[in-house]
């Protein structure tokens, strides 16, 4: 049965967050006391009845308790007390419903199926939402850090290293991206990131085989070549492009294909 001063059945919480043991005796109630068993009648004239006995403090409280309990609860008598999880309409407790309240709400983002999905491997998802929330130490950044002074990009040390130049501009990643386009049958050249993002937005409205493919290849893609040039950063021998791209098939095979 629901515990009249220990369980959550009023809108205000379990009672006894409110008023303590002590306060519990003061007005001869039992602290094991049930809703169902819980004399309404006699805690709505307690005041008047007793008032000459109670001190100051102990009066305004019961008025207290008085105004947490609704002046139109009707109990019926003939049932036992149960306890309704408020959550869901059925009132049934779930795993579902609890985890849909403890859980921040936020608005969707566009990118959310292009970066997340059970068929993807988490470590591509990881630096896919490291990109498309410019979070990737790209040498540009590592500059206003403080941290480097050389600005070129590891992988083809012609131009500085932005996120735009190593998805997709670099040669490197280029010649890795357009095959990559080209098993993906999407007939067109590589673009910088911001196009090749806005691209990859198309996908995620489509549920196919082929969309698919072309969402976890984009975040494998980012992944090796990412990888590629942190091996390049510390001082690791650099994988071929044939090398590098021979992975992201294989991958991609092995997830979508039962």
């Amino acid at each position: 049965s629901t515990s009249f001063w220990f369980d959550n059945w009023l809108p205000c919480g379990p009672l006894i967050d409110k008023f303590e043991l002590a306060f519990v005796k003061e007005i001869n109630s039992s602290a094991i006391a049930t809703v169902h068993e819980f004399n309404f009648p006699f805690l709505r004239s307690f005041i008047f009845d007793s008032v000459r006995r109670l001190n100051t403090n102990t009066k305004r409280r019961v008025h207290d308790l008085q105004r947490l309990i609704p002046p139109d609860l009707v109990l019926n008598l003939q049932q036992e007390d149960r306890v309704v999880w408020n959550p869901a309409s059925t009132g049934i407790y779930s795993m579902k419903t609890s985890w849909n309240t403890l859980r921040p709400h936020r608005q969707s983002v566009e990118w959310c199926n292009m970066v997340w999905s059970t068929e993807f491997v988490p470590r591509h998802s990881f630096i896919m939402w490291l990109l498309v929330r410019e979070r990737l130490p790209t040498r540009d950044k590592l500059i206003s850090w403080g941290v480097t002074s050389n600005p070129y990009c590891l992988l083809c040390s012609s131009q500085p290293e932005s996120t735009n130049h190593l998805f997709f501009a670099c040669s490197f990643s280029a010649s890795i991206w357009s095959r990559v386009l080209e098993a993906c049958l999407l007939n067109r050249h590589p673009g910088q990131w911001q196009s090749e993002y806005h691209e990859a937005i198309l996908f995620t409205k489509e549920n196919s085989f082929l969309a698919n493919l072309r969402r976890l290849a984009l975040g494998a893609s980012v992944y090796f070549i990412w990888m590629e040039r942190n091996h390049k950063l510390w001082g690791r021998q650099q994988n071929s492009v044939d090398h590098t791209f021979a992975s992201i098939p294989i991958l991609c095979v092995s997830k979508l294909l039962p």
